[in-house]
């Protein structure tokens, strides 16, 4: 298990927090949810998070058109996610649904904002693919459009920023700098497009700051 996945991240006010909900693996009740989060003391909407060491993972798309299959790993010091998959079949066809927030946004903050939602994302559990018992679980999951035909609502998880380069609701750059999709500096206007990376969001915004950027940088690569 990475070492970055076998702990609680700390929690500051900037800091950009996935939240977890996982929902129908009890089909005697198709309500009950678990949810969990990479940090502690973490409550939003009203709904607490339990804090459990996370990762997710994400293949890339082949020349042969193959979607992307994620994968999610978490850490299971107490047992939790083993009880769940002995009681209910590995939680196989399970929904898992991923928001992303910020800090200040969680209840009990001066700017607690349950709406302040800035991205969404939805998935369902294919199958368990490794179980270390009380270390790291990882799970396959699949995109729900394509589980069974179903029709399901939801965004996939992408390691690019989906916000609109420059608009100032969501990626909020306004400066004279420009950079080109290569993040090469230009002078020409024509040429200022953003690449959609991190490497462009702190090219525009500076290392230090704290980068508004719509993707799920942590989304690893798998081959």
């Amino acid at each position: 298990m990475p070492a970055e996945v076998n702990r609680i991240q700390e929690l500051h006010q900037d800091t950009f927090i996935d939240l977890f909900e996982v929902s129908g693996y009890n089909p005697d009740s198709p309500f009950d949810a678990f949810r969990f989060t990479n940090h502690s003391g973490v409550q939003f909407g009203g709904k607490a998070y339990t804090p459990i060491p996370c990762q997710i993972e994400m293949i890339e798309y082949t020349s042969e058109g193959q979607q992307p299959e994620p994968s999610l790993t978490v850490g299971d010091p107490d047992g939790i996610i083993t009880d769940l998959i002995l009681l209910y079949n590995n939680m196989e066809g399970a929904n898992i649904h991923i928001i992303r927030t910020q800090a200040r946004y969680l209840d009990g903050q001066p700017n607690a904002d349950p709406t302040a939602i800035l991205t969404e994302a939805d998935f369902i559990i294919a199958r368990r693919e490794q179980h270390s018992p009380r270390e790291a679980i990882i799970f396959a999951l699949a995109n729900p459009i394509e589980v069974d035909g179903a029709k399901l609502p939801g965004r996939i998880c992408l390691r690019t920023c989906i916000w609109v380069y420059r608009d100032p609701d969501t990626c909020g750059y306004s400066g004279a700098t420009r950079f080109t999709l290569s993040n090469q500096r230009t002078l020409d206007p024509a040429l200022d497009k953003c690449s959609k990376s991190i490497t462009g969001c702190r090219l525009r915004f500076g290392d230090n700051a704290v980068l508004p950027f719509g993707g799920y940088p942590g989304l690893q690569r798998r081959s």
